[in-house]
Parts: structure tokens; sequence; C-alpha cells
């Protein structure tokens, strides 16, 4: 298998956080986990910042939950299905992300909307108002996109 995915897996190499998503319900979980740790360690991921995700929640029972919580305390529970969990997910991965990102006063020309929508979607808006033709935004941003607004930081 890890021949067939080599090309895909050697990009999580390059990563910063790695997302282990297992299905809580399933009652192979562990060996399952195993398995992903095994395939990181082959491919030199084995040291990178990772994230247990325990997806399913609502398909397994609360004692299995609570004994999957003892193994691993900081691992988030989710349910992708009831969206149960999401916010606790995102907070969990927030402090992992801070560190790369940077705090910076962007002015986008409304006719640019869009790049103002893009700083909804991938950083953090702190404040936001219309002066004139531009949109003045306060936001945290990762370097990519920091990169892609360059023209606009002030």
């Amino acid at each position: 298998m890890v021949a067939a995915f080599r090309a895909t897996l050697e990009e999580v190499v390059e990563d910063d956080l790695l997302l282990v998503v297992a299905d809580a319900a399933h009652p192979g979980l562990e060996n399952h986990i195993l398995a992903v740790s095994d395939v990181l360690d082959e491919i030199g991921a084995a040291e990178k910042d990772m994230l247990t995700v325990y997806n399913k929640s609502d398909a397994a029972s609360a004692g299995h939950m609570r004994a999957l919580q003892t193994r691993r305390p900081n691992a988030a529970v989710i349910s992708a299905r009831t969206e149960d969990g999401l916010d606790g997910l995102l907070a969990a991965i927030d402090p992992s992300l801070a560190d790369q990102r940077k705090r910076v006063l962007l002015r986008i020309p409304q006719s640019e909307a869009g790049m103002a929508a893009r700083v909804h979607r991938d950083g953090r808006v702190f404040a936001e108002t219309y002066k004139g033709d531009s949109i003045v935004m306060d936001a945290e941003i990762d370097s990519v996109l920091e990169a892609q607004l360059a023209w606009f930081v002030t």
C-alpha cells in the first residue's frame, strides 16, 4: 500500500501538523492507528506534530469514548455527521499553527472582494471596516496568503 501512495505520502513530510483521523466506532481502531504510525515512520514523518481525531463519536458508546480519551487525552473527538466537536477540533489545531501566522493590516480594494473573502476563509479577522473604496482588515494570516496579498499589506 505504501508504494502505491508514496508520492502523496512524501508530501506529508513537509506538512506542519498531521491529523490522524480514526473511526472511533471501528473495532480495529487501535490497529488502524498503529498502521498509520508504522507508515509515517517508514516515510520519515514519525516525528511530525500529530493530532489524533476520533471521528464517529455519535456511533460509539459513551463508555468507549471515555476509554479512548483516557488513552489519548489530547485527542479531538468529533462527529463529522452531526458536526459535534468541530469547534474543539479547530481549537486543538489553532495553537499548533499559530506560530506560523502573522498579524497584518490589509487595505483591499472592494473590486478585489474575493481576496477579502479568502482572508475570512483562510485566516482570522479581528476587525474589518470600509474606507472609501477599500476594505480595511486587521487579520492574522499565514505566509502563503501573506505573499498572495503582498500588494494589500499596509
